[in-house]
């Protein structure tokens, strides 16, 4: 019996609910307590939701690709401004949000030259190359305020020097 069906006829039925219930806490109890069936089952678990995740995105893509590809020449340029525009605009209201100024030195003449930082360095684990915070990570700005600062060209300069100072100091002692 497909699954749709299945869980139509428990909801029509309460005592085969309670018993599904039931039955699944006892599942699930046995899962809790045994740690090795647990962690592969939140291995696999992870695994199989990344699966969905990414082909769901990559059939979005194509998607998008087609429709893309079928506009012409006038329509993909006004797209491309739209969807810069959407950044900016997007970009402005949480730097806004944000207080407008460098959270380091206080700068605010020109807003729209702060960048957003990493409070704590992200490097790639091949050749610790810094991930930029660019226009398509300012979602994660959003849902994780507390890892990013906002700081004036300068600051930003002058802290990634010195994380990359001590990365090469840490480097070298080794």
């Amino acid at each position: 019996m497909p699954r749709k069906e299945y869980l139509a006829e428990l909801r029509q039925n309460p005592e085969k609910l309670k018993e599904f219930k039931l039955k699944q806490n006892i599942y699930w109890e046995k899962l809790k307590n045994d740690p090795v069936r647990h962690e592969k089952w939140k291995t696999t678990h992870r695994n199989e939701r990344n699966r969905h995740y990414h082909k769901h995105k990559q059939k979005i893509n194509e998607q998008r690709k087609i429709e893309y590809m079928s506009l012409s020449s006038g329509q993909k340029k006004l797209l491309i401004q739209q969807r810069k525009e959407y950044r900016i605009k997007k970009r402005q209201i949480i730097i806004k949000s944000w207080g407008n100024k460098c959270q380091n030195c206080g700068y605010s003449d020109y807003p729209e030259i702060l960048q957003f930082d990493h409070k704590i360095a992200l490097y790639r684990r091949t050749n610790n190359i810094k991930k930029k915070v660019s226009d398509h990570m300012l979602s994660d700005v959003i849902k994780h305020p507390e890892l990013f600062q906002l700081l004036c060209p300068n600051c930003h300069i002058l802290k990634t020097r010195r994380e990359i100072t001590e990365l090469w100091k840490n480097k070298i002692k080794k």
